[in-house]
Order: C-alpha cells, then structure tokens, then sequence
C-alpha cells in the first residue's frame, strides 16, 4: 500500500512536467507550421493523451479481462466531460467561436450513440470494431481535408490568431518544439501508467470488482493526461486547445481504443452498464454539443453541472457496487 502510494504521487509530478512540457511544444509549433490549434490539439494532443487508454484496452482485451478494456473506455469519455471539462471551466471560460470544431462535436456525439447502440444489441464484434475503425479513418480523413483547404473561421478570429504568432518570441525550431512535445508526451504517458498502476494494487486490495476498477481508477488514471493538459491550457485561455483535446480523446477512445480491443477479442457489456455507464456518457455528451452550438461557451456555472453530474456518476456506482 505504501509503494502504492508513493508511485501514485511520483505519476502526478510526472502528469504535470510532462502536460508543461506537451502544451508548450504544441501551441509553438502549430505557430511555426501555420496550422490551428484544435488541429493540433485534436489529434497529435489528444491521440496522443489518450495514448495510456489505448495500450491499457488492448492489453485487457488481449489478455481477455474484457471488463477492465469497456469499462477503462466508457469511464474515459465520462471523466474527459464530466471531470476535466468541469474543472478546466474553473480556470478560464471556454469560448468557441462560431464555425469552430462543429464538425468535430457531431463527430464526437455520432461516436457516442453508435457505441452505445451497439452496446444494447450485445456487444463489440470483429464486425462492429472494424466498422469503428473504419469512421476512425474517415474522422481522419475530413480533418486532412479541413487542414488542407483551410478552416472556416471568422476574420475576428483569423487577425486574433495573427496578433497571437506577431506577439509570441517563439524560441528554437520546429525540432525543439517536436522534441519538447515528444517528451512531454512520454512523460504523461509514463506517470499515468505509474499512478494506474499504484490505483489498481490499492483497489484491488480493498477487492473492488474489475469493471468498478476500469470504471472509476483506470478511467480516472487515464484521463490524466487529458486532465493535466485541460488545465495549463485554460490556465492560459487557450479555449480551442481544450474542447479539441477533450472530443479528439473521446473519438479516439470510442472508434479507435474500442475498435481494435473488438478485433482483438469480442466484448459482451454487462447489462448494468446500460442503466448508468452509458445513459451518463450520452448526457455529458449531448450536453456539451448543446452548450456549445447553443451559447458556444462554458463557463464555471456550466462546469459545476458537468463536475455535479460526474459526482453524482461516481456516487450511484459506489452506492450499485456496495461501497457504501
């Protein structure tokens, strides 16, 4: 328990170089290619903070502890909205503007009801997980194009985005920044498994059951990544930086993670997870999309609900586990 504990607090220090470090080489270096932000931040950022969801998933699923794979996924999308959303909110309101990341929240939404209608009609084939895999291509494909033909986004923000580069000193190449990123990647990655690694020994000490553990520690220890680099980035009111990262990490966890764990092996969903897990992913979800197209920002108001219904979340499945 001790060992544990001390690897759990030597993965934050890790969590939080690594997010500095990551954050940094990524806002540079979309500077000196002349690419957005939320280019960035949804897809070298969030695919690679959800680097740790992956190569927990698929090892589960290899070694067939199916219920750890799901419920590390489900848990993910619920901690990416519900918790780091929520706090993220705190520290800067998160303002989109207008034609920014639409596609990218219907994407996410689409992703999230497809995973959840396959859930109720039994589970994750080889069927159903290349069909994941193969929207996880076209995502990929309709953000080369984006990147290619330019984003639709509004003068106010393109002379924003100008004044941005003008009064940044951007010191070093792009290598410094691909190396700064490079390292501050692996580091999340490192204390994330670290922290995993010390939750799990403590949890299964008190003997919690395995898809409460992937519900709750793993998917909490692999949402660190994305929690740690949500926070430096409001921190500096990088809005676009933040929901990027948040809905590149949940597509990424639904069609790529959940995807290639159903090529590997088939994944049966236990039946209370269709009362609970996945009603609560779909809510967070839709209620994101709604609050961006709809007042196209989150403030601290909007990050107390999705941090009281991520607690409500936490609270039903101790009270369904037995907890307390």
């Amino acid at each position: 328990m001790i060992v544990a504990a001390l690897a759990i607090l030597l993965g934050f220090g890790f969590l939080y170089l690594g997010s500095k470090w990551m954050v940094d080489g990524a806002a540079k270096l979309s500077m000196l290619l002349g690419v957005p932000p939320f280019i960035v931040g949804i897809t070298i950022v969030a695919f690679g903070s959800s680097a740790p969801e992956a190569v927990l998933a698929i090892t589960a699923a290899a070694t067939e502890s199916t219920e750890i794979a799901l419920g590390g996924i489900i848990g993910s999308n619920i901690a990416n909205i519900g918790l780091v959303l929520g706090i993220s909110a705190f520290f800067c309101p998160i303002i989109i503007r207008e034609g920014m990341l639409t596609r990218e929240l219907g994407f996410m939404l689409l992703s999230l009801v497809l995973i959840t209608a396959m859930a109720i009609l039994g589970g994750y084939t080889w069927i159903g997980g290349a069909l994941l895999l193969m929207l996880m291509a076209a995502f990929m494909a309709q953000l080369l194009y984006t990147l290619l033909k330019g984003h639709p986004i509004s003068e106010e923000a393109q002379e924003e985005e100008v004044k941005k580069i003008e009064e940044k000193v951007i010191t070093g190449g792009r290598l410094r920044q691909i190396l700064l990123l490079g390292v501050g990647l692996a580091m999340l990655i490192i204390g994330a498994q670290v922290i995993i690694w010390g939750a799990v020994g403590i949890a299964e000490g008190f003997g919690i059951d395995k898809v409460v553990i992937g519900l709750t520690t793993i998917a909490l220890g692999t949402s660190l990544p994305e929690l740690s680099i949500c926070i430096t980035a409001a921190r500096r009111c990088e809005s676009a930086f933040v929901v990027s990262n948040i809905l590149g990490s949940n597509i990424f966890n639904s069609l790529f993670v959940l995807g290639l764990a159903s090529l590997i092996s088939p994944i049966l969903v236990p039946r209370e997870l269709l009362f609970l897990e996945f009603p609560v992913m779909l809510l967070l979800g839709g209620l994101l999309v709604l609050l961006i197209f709809c007042r196209g920002s989150i403030r601290r108001l909007e990050g107390s609900i999705f941090l009281a219904v991520y607690a409500s979340f936490i609270v039903l499945l101790a009270s369904r586990s037995g907890l307390f």
